[in-house]
Order: structure tokens, then sequence, then C-alpha cells
């Protein structure tokens, strides 16, 4: 639903793909998943296993990232 790709690091799940901007028209490429709705992601996996789930029950979803400069960001989707 979320149409994003991903790749496993070692503090979560990079973005490498993404087919939507951010409300202030950004992308997200590079940025690092580390927690969606407070639970800490693994792997990429994780992150799209989790993300599929809470978009098919239309849960709001809070995503916790890194952006490029290292600094945490927080979305809702």
């Amino acid at each position: 639903a979320y149409r994003l790709e991903l790749i496993d690091t070692a503090k979560g799940a990079k973005i490498i793909r993404e087919d939507f901007k951010t409300s202030d028209g950004s992308n997200i490429i590079g940025f690092i998943i580390t927690k969606i709705n407070d639970k800490k992601i693994t792997s990429a996996a994780n992150a799209v296993k989790l993300l599929d789930d809470l978009s098919r029950e239309g849960y709001r979803v809070k995503v916790e990232m890194l952006d490029l400069d290292g600094d945490k960001v927080v979305y809702f989707f």
C-alpha cells in the first residue's frame, strides 16, 4: 500500500525507492525506518510486513525514521 522498496541496515530498514511525496513535497529516499507505531524495526521484511498489516486494518501509522543527516523525524500516514 505504501509502495516502498527497502533494504536492511544495522539501524533498521533503509528506503531506496518510494512512489509518493511527503506533505511538503520532499521525498524520503535514503531515510532509515527505525520504528513503526513504536515497534522497533529490525529488517526490511519486518517493516514491510508491519506496514502491510497496519494498512490493511486501516490503522493510522506512525513512522519514526532517521533522515539523511541522522536526525530523528516522525511522519504519520
